[in-house]
């Protein structure tokens, strides 16, 4: 269950920041797509090279691995996780399923937080 509901948040997050600054996104837009975009919307740097103190590029390069993160959280639930009606999981540790859960809600809230810190107008 925990696999589950770790990507939806995910999806969530950021499609309530693509709305939010009105931005349109596709049915089936991936899920990295989406966070690549909202990111950029709440102004969350991804690229190292866009900054200049050593902290801010370190910063860039960790928001480069959350789109990543996000996909193995989809492919992972897809597998192990209850997604498709799934009710048993399969090999993952319940650490394992938490940590996941945890990481995905801290994704989250950066998102969220940076959207309010960033107001479009």
């Amino acid at each position: 269950m925990i696999l589950g509901a770790a990507k939806d948040p995910l999806e969530a997050g950021a499609k309530f920041v693509l709305e939010e600054r009105q931005e349109r996104y596709q049915p089936d837009e991936s899920l990295e797509a989406l966070l690549n975009r909202a990111m950029k919307l709440a102004g969350i740097s991804t690229r190292p090279d866009d900054v200049s103190s050593e902290a801010s590029k370190a910063l860039a390069t960790i928001n480069q691995s959350v789109p990543k993160i996000a996909e193995a959280v989809r492919k992972v639930r897809n597998d192990q996780g209850s997604g498709h009606g799934r009710t048993v999981m399969a090999t993952m540790s319940m650490p394992e399923a938490a940590f996941i859960r945890d990481l995905t809600l801290s994704v989250v809230n950066f998102l969220l937080s940076e959207h309010d810190a960033h107001p479009r107008w």
